[in-house]
């Protein structure tokens, strides 16, 4: 099976291992395997972006309380 999409697929994968988890893909109208694993590969990276900008919230709050603790030794 030749199909360009995958190759352009597994390049977004590339990226998101990266951190770059805003990709855009091709999305055929059609609804095929490898056009279905392109809409999921799309809200994967949503999913991550969002979980990796909740961790840097909760890692801001972290290092605060953990300022205002050594404040008070």
């Amino acid at each position: 099976m030749n199909d360009d999409r995958i190759s352009k697929y597994y390049d977004v994968t590339l990226a998101m291992k990266e951190g770059y988890f805003n990709v855009e893909l091709p999305i055929e109208p059609e609804k095929d395997d490898i056009s279905k694993l392109g809409e999921a590969l799309v809200t994967l990276g949503s999913s991550l972006e969002k979980q990796f900008h909740e961790m840097e919230k909760w890692s801001k709050v972290t290092e605060e309380i953990n300022a205002g603790l050594q404040y008070l030794s």
